[in-house]
């Protein structure tokens, strides 16, 4: 992944859709995580829009993003938390709807990242749920 990607990836304000909503940002803690969703140490954000970061077609976007539901549906180990959206403050990259995913382990929510042709997640893990990216090209 190239710089300018990864700098998009660490700007990009990565709001989740629950009650109260969220707003994560790279390198920051959310411990209302724990106040939210109890009992569980990690939380991955997973899109399937715009697969290896090529702008795609919305409606091609949306039907990923369905297959990704479905896939999420289908993972026995996975707690389907709430919708996310990815949001470029540059406005460079169009929103990215996508879904926070607890109860994955690191390498299984990284494959899911590359099932998917993401070039990155974001993963919160206990004990802050310091959001962190993690590249899914070097798995």
């Amino acid at each position: 992944m190239d710089s300018e990607l990864l700098k998009a990836y660490k700007n990009t304000n990565y709001t989740i859709l629950a009650r109260p909503e969220l707003c994560v940002r790279i390198g920051e803690a959310e411990l209302a995580l724990r106040e939210i969703y109890p009992g569980y140490s990690s939380f991955c954000i997973v899109t399937a829009y715009n697969p290896k970061s090529k702008k795609t077609p919305e409606a091609d976007n949306r039907r990923a993003s369905q297959r990704l539901l479905q896939r999420l549906k289908s993972m026995s180990d996975a707690h389907l938390c709430a919708k996310t959206v990815a949001e470029d403050p540059q406005q460079k990259w169009p929103d990215e709807r996508g879904f926070l995913v607890a109860n994955l382990s690191k390498q299984d929510a990284l494959a899911l990242g590359q099932e998917f042709s993401q070039h990155a997640i974001v993963w919160l893990q206990e004990p802050r749920f310091r959001a962190e990216i993690l590249i899914c090209d070097e798995v």
